[in-house]
This record gives C-alpha cells, structure tokens and sequence, in this order.
C-alpha cells in the first residue's frame, strides 16, 4: 500500500519509501511527462513498477559508496558465481547496496579517483547530507518531491544552496555529458531541485539554489568532472518542468494518459531525417 509521506523535510527516509509515494512527482516523473507520449510510459510504470537490475543495484552502490558511508561498508556476496541456488537465496535477502567482488574493487577504484580530484573531494568531503527527501505544494495544489544526492551544508560564496547530483557515465568528458544532459533530462533535473525547495519554503527563489554534476566514468581509470549547466539549459528545464506539471495535473483529473498518437489517428505521421544527419555528398555522387 502506498505511504503518503507529509509535507516538509525528512531525513533517513529510505528510497523505496520515497519512491513509493506516488501521490507527489519527483524529477524523473516530470522528465518522463515531457515526453511526447511519455503520460502513457509514465502511468504504465507506476502501476508496473520496473524489476531491479545490475545496472541499478550498481549505481545504488556507487551512490552510497560515495555519498554516504565509502565502499568499506558496502556488503561483499560471499559467491563467486550468482547462478547457485544459494547464491540466488542470499540476494534475495541481501542488504540494499550489496556487490560482487568485482564491483567492489571497481567502486574502490572510482572513489579513488574521486579522492585525487579536488573540486570534486572538497565537494563530497564537505559537511551535508546525503539523500534527504523533501516534499512540497505547488500554487496550483500538486505536490511535488526531490531527493538531492547531497546536499552542501553552507552555501556558496553568493549565498545560494549548493546541491550536488552524481552520476556514472560512460563518456565524462563535456561532449559526452552534454548529449547526456539531452537524453536524459538533466536540464530539467536542475531546475524541478530548487523549484521543489523553494515550494518547500526552504529557499525564496529557485536562483537561491544551484546543482552541480558530479560524473564519473565507470571504466578504469574512473575519470571524474564536475559541470554546471548554463543559464539557457537551466531555463529550458523550468519550462519543461511546468509543461510536465501541467500535464500530470490535467492527466490525474480526466484520469487520461495520452501516448505517442491518439486512439482515432487514421494518417500516418510524416517523419524526416533528423537535424544531424549529414550524408557525404561527393560519395552519393560518385556512386550515380
């Protein structure tokens, strides 16, 4: 049964408690509304949520590790193999940030990479917490949430709260994080945070708040950046945000959660090329 959790601050809330509260969007609901089609794919998961994956318990893992306790208090499977029958019977009652041999030697070796970067070790080395959970009301009655990954206890020099957001990648380099930023939403990500603590009445204005990117590749040498989005991404994510709030207000009322077309579509879409698509004209002509 869900748990509606209260509006305000909570600290210790675990994420499947947070997660659990469907009455109140979180960051990646709104990412997923502001798709086109993406009411459909968002009510589907809701009512079926997504088993775990390695992936997942990978980067909760990761998460913790540098977030909260480091990799020493991450809990080791005593199995080489996770075929085995006992193997299987210990996962299921595994604590929630478990690896393999592998991935803790992995996660080591990330967090040591993490360590010899300055800007990112004054970061997560910084007095804040890790994972809170906050709950708010819009203007318009929708209650909305945010966990920030770690959340800085003093503000920076202009007096605005710092919030810091890890993630692993494959590619930390600008470009790689950039096409990242576009994929996944991250754009929308830095804005719903201060949005979420300013309704909160933690902060006045969502430009009281910042997030920076902590991003970290998972393949050794486990090279780590830190980046902070323009003033143009960030206001693309607040309009963005406010299209997807809309949408999953006007989709609860009517009980409605469109898809990529509607139901009486009777024509088939025209779809071009994409914008990037530049084909080598001399080879095209070379071949006529």
């Amino acid at each position: 049964m869900m748990k509606r959790l209260p509006i305000g601050v909570h600290e210790g809330i675990p994420d499947t408690e947070y997660h659990g509260d469907s009455s109140s969007l979180s960051s990646s609901g709104a990412r997923l509304l502001a798709q086109r089609g993406g009411p459909a794919l968002f009510r589907y998961r809701q009512l079926h949520p997504q088993p775990d994956t390695t992936a997942f318990r990978f980067g909760r893992a990761a998460h913790y590790a540098m977030l909260e306790d480091g990799p020493g208090r991450l809990t080791l499977c005593p199995f080489d193999s996770l075929r085995t029958k006992a193997a299987r019977e210990w996962v299921e009652t595994a604590p929630h940030t478990w690896v393999t041999a592998a991935e803790q030697v992995q996660i080591w070796g990330m967090h040591a990479a993490i360590m010899q970067h300055r800007l990112a070790r004054d970061l997560l080395t910084a007095p804040g917490r890790a994972e809170v959970s906050v709950i708010a009301t819009t203007p318009s009655g929708a209650r909305v949430k945010a966990r920030p990954d770690y959340w800085l206890d003093e503000p920076d020099e202009n007096g605005r709260v710092v919030l810091v957001d890890y993630k692993t990648t494959q590619d930390a380099t600008p470009n790689g994080f950039a096409k990242a930023v576009a994929t996944f939403g991250y754009h929308q990500a830095a804005a719903w945070y201060p949005m979420v603590l300013t309704e909160a009445g933690i902060i006045a204005s969502p430009d009281d708040a910042r997030m920076v990117f902590l991003v970290q590749e998972k393949a050794a040498p486990y090279r780590c950046a830190v980046y902070e989005l323009d003033p143009v991404a960030i206001e693309l994510g607040r309009d963005m945000n406010r299209d997807a709030l809309a949408k999953w207000m006007n989709c609860q009322f009517f009980d409605s959660w469109p898809s990529l077309q509607a139901r009486e579509t009777t024509c088939p879409e025209i779809v071009g090329l994409p914008g990037w698509y530049r084909p080598d004209t001399e080879d095209i002509g070379g071949m006529l």
